[in-house]
């Protein structure tokens, strides 16, 4: 058996098994449509990333898929672990220079514009994105590398972690503190220096985190 027939195959074996062989039911959970699963089923291409994607959507151990124990054993291995979250769809990863551009221009953006493409397991509007954390300035809440879920949705409150853009384009991450003295960014590294800065005139709020993850 190759690798895209066995994938078929533990597919098929974890929709039996988690969810009573219904087909729908594994569509609700997971999100993608019916005609992308029932291709992976039977014809459509079945390759690395489609197969770590959905493993994380279904909830599925990693490397679920492509596990080198028979296929007998599927039912074991899915009984002995906690479903994973519900995921609510697929959110592009940017670059901090683009964070602009990508907010202001969100009607049009195409799938080939993002850097990758993580799952969101948590509400979000239609315009969320993720950012990859730079520096230190949010530590130790925030670490270097860290990926940041970013909604662009509601009303932003004080001790909101947001995304801004000052009038000079840059954008930076923060976290928002609205004073009756005025509206400030607050970094958490306490070693940061110049933690408080008036957030400058004519700056931008471009969405506040919403989630946070750091991929292993």
């Amino acid at each position: 058996m190759d690798t895209v027939q066995k994938r078929r195959s533990r597919l098929r074996g974890w929709i039996d098994l988690k969810c009573e062989g219904s087909q729908a039911r594994f569509v609700e959970v997971t999100g993608i449509n019916q005609g992308e699963l029932s291709g992976l089923l039977k014809t459509k291409s079945f390759g690395e990333k489609k197969a770590r994607t959905l493993e994380i959507q279904a909830g599925m151990p990693p490397m679920y898929l492509d596990a080198v124990d028979d296929d007998s054993n599927v039912s074991a291995l899915v009984n002995n672990v906690s479903p994973g979250p519900e995921i609510r769809g697929m959110l592009p990863l940017i670059s901090w220079v683009k964070v602009g551009e990508f907010c202001d221009v969100i009607d049009n953006f195409e799938p080939g514009d993002a850097a990758a493409w993580y799952p969101c397991p948590v509400a979000h509007g239609p315009n969320a994105y993720v950012l990859r954390v730079a520096g230190d300035s949010m530590s130790p809440e925030y670490r270097d590398g860290e990926m940041i879920f970013i909604d662009q949705r509601g009303q932003y409150e004080n001790g909101d972690d947001v995304i801004v853009r000052t009038p000079e384009f840059q954008a930076t991450f923060k976290r928002l503190q609205i004073t009756p003295e005025g509206t400030y960014l607050l970094a958490l590294n306490p070693s940061w220096p110049d933690r408080v800065i008036k957030i400058p005139a004519d700056s931008q709020i471009y969405g506040k985190v919403i989630f946070s993850g750091r991929p292993r």
